[in-house]
C-alpha cells in the first residue's frame, strides 16, 4: 500500500485535531488456512484501530472475519476523502 494514503490520514488528523498513533502491535491470528499475522496500521482518540488500505488481495480477503469480529475499521481511498474533507470517520 502506498504510504501516501498513511500520510494523508495522519494529517487529516492533525487538520480535524484527532490523537493518533502509530500501532506497533503485530496481532497473531489463525483461520483453516494455519496461522497468520496481522499488523494495525494507527489507534485514534478512543483507541479504535483504523486500517488504511490501497488494494484488496488475497492475504487481505482472509484478514476481514478477523477485522469485522474486532470492530476494527477499514478506510479504503474513497473514505480517506470523506475524512479529509469532513473529519468524520463512517464506519
Amino acid at each position: 500500500m502506498p504510504r501516501n494514503l498513511e500520510k494523508r490520514f495522519v494529517e487529516a488528523c492533525f487538520k480535524w485535531n484527532i490523537p493518533v498513533k502509530r500501532s506497533h502491535k503485530r496481532i497473531y491470528l489463525e483461520d483453516l488456512k494455519g496461522e497468520f499475522t496481522y499488523s494495525p496500521d494507527f489507534i485514534i482518540y478512543n483507541n479504535q484501530i483504523i486500517e488504511i488500505k490501497g488494494q484488496s488481495d488475497l492475504r487481505w480477503v482472509r484478514k476481514m472475519p478477523f477485522l469485522k469480529q474486532n470492530n476494527i475499521i477499514v478506510l479504503y481511498e474513497k473514505d480517506l476523502v470523506n475524512f479529509e474533507n469532513t473529519g468524520e470517520i463512517n464506519e
